[in-house]
């Protein structure tokens, strides 16, 4: 499985704030199903990029000392 990261919008009172997400899948059209299922499809505003080794995101940070 892969990690793919999603621009969403979440709704905070009266406004949709932007959020990036990071969702588990095997490809980039069911990272986009999962997203749709969970934020609503009109809310997710990117498609899913996925997430390579070497870049920032760390999945599991509290492991750094092990």
């Amino acid at each position: 499985m892969k990690t793919w990261e999603v621009n969403v919008l979440i709704k905070n009172g009266n406004a949709k704030i932007p959020h990036t997400v990071h969702i588990i899948a095997q490809n980039s059209f069911a990272a986009k199903q999962q997203a749709s299922a969970q934020y609503g499809s009109s809310n997710v505003v990117s498609i899913p990029v996925e997430v390579r080794t070497g870049s920032n995101y760390d999945p599991a940070p509290w492991m750094k000392n092990f």
